[in-house]
């Protein structure tokens, strides 16, 4: 019966672990999707694709 209770204890520090390991890579994975968003938000391209002063490909006749 020790065995058992300490087996038990054992995969409750396991999971425990786990459970961390998941939610810091959870918030990990928020921060990267957070960067990702505000470096696309904050990329001016369709200001640049507006302006026109920069040359553009296709050949205006």
């Amino acid at each position: 019966e020790h065995k058992v209770a300490n087996m038990d204890t054992n995969d409750q520090t396991s999971l425990e672990k786990f459970n961390q390991s998941v939610a810091i890579l959870a918030s990990r994975i928020d921060g990267l999707s957070t960067s990702v968003d505000s470096i696309i938000h904050n990329t001016p391209h369709q200001q640049v694709l507006r302006n026109p002063g920069l040359p553009t490909t296709t050949p205006s006749y």
